[in-house]
């Protein structure tokens, strides 16, 4: 059988908080593999929560969700562009053939300001 594959995207807070308990749920032989949420959607003609009246809403649970999980305070970036390098360094490992695994994901929310 197949390891289980954790699909994730740097720019997804869901995918952050979910990030901080996969080991637990899929074990140590899972593999990580990044992905462009962003295209996905755009290819099902979908326009992500972010970008839409929503996301007051959606940003409170995710906080919520981060403390009830005993993780750090979260600090929404200003631009896209603030969370764009999770992409490239999730990458590069791959490509060279070294473990893909980044021994520790900061969530990609911290990296600007409220």
């Amino acid at each position: 059988m197949a390891s289980p594959t954790f699909y994730y995207d740097f720019n997804s807070p869901y995918a952050y908080l979910a990030a901080r308990r996969v080991d637990g749920l899929l074990g140590p032989g899972m593999r990580w593999q990044p992905i462009a949420l962003a295209f996905l959607l755009r290819a099902k003609d979908r326009t992500p929560w972010s970008l839409t009246d929503a996301r007051p809403a959606r940003m409170r649970e995710c906080e919520e969700r981060a403390v009830r999980y005993g993780l750090p305070e979260l600090v929404w970036p200003s631009s896209s562009r603030a969370r764009s390098s999770g992409v490239t360094i999730a990458w590069r490992p791959r490509r060279s053939g070294s473990p893909h695994r980044l021994p520790a994901w900061p969530p990609p929310v911290t990296a600007g300001r409220r």
